[in-house]
């Protein structure tokens, strides 16, 4: 939970900063994009630790992205699931 939830939120509030500060490179102003990493555990709620840490980022994900978007910087988080053979 400490890595996964709140090492995301130290380092997405750092990066935020420094993106807000960059000039934007596209016409759009855009400045930035942080992706979140998280997975599909945390929607299917199978391992409770491991699945509550990554809820936990979905649910960082969208007001991280609605306070930055104002300043150019995009949000998104990635949920990968289970690889195959």
């Amino acid at each position: 939970m400490k890595i996964n939830l709140l090492g995301t939120f130290c380092v997405a509030q750092k990066t935020s900063e420094i993106l807000i500060n960059n000039k934007p490179f596209n016409e759009d102003g855009e400045k930035g994009i942080i992706i979140i990493l998280s997975s599909i555990v945390g929607l299917d709620g199978v391992i409770v630790g491991y699945g509550t840490s990554k809820a936990a980022l979905a649910g960082l994900t969208l007001p991280l992205a609605n306070e930055l978007s104002p300043f150019g910087v995009r949000v998104m988080s990635i949920a990968p699931g289970p690889f195959g053979k």
